[in-house]
């Protein structure tokens, strides 16, 4: 009984436990939720460098950082492989991000 019960438990929190994101989606969440504080809300159905075009449209000032982000998350979520230096890289990138 005591074995059922906890293997229930234990179920249910798998269940309704998030999904947790790896840190380089951490990052550019976070880099989207500077800019959306800021009135540039991304759309549900953008990718990153059409919402990064968008942005430097509105804000071209933003042009240098916005483009250098997008393109390191790009690379680190879609390229070959991550390495703990450019992820560190992104890090920086956005904290330092003040749109």
């Amino acid at each position: 009984i005591v074995g059922g019960l906890f293997c229930a438990i234990s179920l249910i929190v798998l269940i309704k436990r998030k999904p947790s994101l790896d840190p380089v989606q951490q990052q550019y969440q976070l880099f989207c939720h500077k800019l959306a504080r800021r009135g540039m809300l991304r759309k549900p159905y953008e990718c990153a460098n059409t919402f990064a075009q968008r942005v430097v449209s509105q804000r071209p000032e933003l042009s240098n950082q916005v483009l250098a982000i997008t393109k390191l998350y790009s690379y680190l979520r879609y390229g070959p492989g991550t390495s703990p230096l450019q992820v560190r890289q992104l890090k920086k990138a956005v904290t330092s991000f003040k749109p």
